[in-house]
C-alpha cells in the first residue's frame, strides 16, 4: 500500500493505493485541504487506520481479497504464531 499527497487545482488531497480488486488497481483519494501539510496528516491517519484493520472504503473487493486484507491486517498482527498455526488452510 503506497500513498501520496498532490495539489488539484488549489486545494490538496492525498491518494491511497489499495489491493487490486479483479486484477484492477483500486485507488482511495480524499481531499480539499488548503495546506499540504494538512493533506499528508490525515493521509497518515488513513493509512495507519488501514494498516491497523480499519475500516475499508472498497465497494466491490472479492472475498479472496477480503480474506487475504484480514490475514495480514489481523491474524498476522494480532495472534501468537501458534495460534495461526491452528487456522485451517494456512499458506
Amino acid at each position: 500500500m503506497n500513498g501520496h499527497v498532490r495539489k488539484v487545482g488549489s486545494k490538496w488531497h492525498y491518494i491511497i493505493e489499495m489491493a487490486k480488486v479483479g486484477g484492477k488497481r483500486q485507488r482511495i483519494q480524499k481531499g480539499s485541504w488548503n495546506t499540504k501539510s494538512e493533506a499528508q496528516e490525515h493521509l497518515r491517519e488513513a493509512m495507519k487506520t488501514y494498516r491497523e484493520g480499519g475500516k475499508v472504503d472498497l465497494k466491490e473487493m472479492s472475498v479472496a481479497d477480503y480474506l487475504d486484507y484480514w490475514m495480514e491486517n489481523y491474524v498476522e498482527k494480532k495472534l501468537k504464531y501458534n495460534t495461526q498455526k491452528k487456522l485451517p488452510n494456512r499458506r
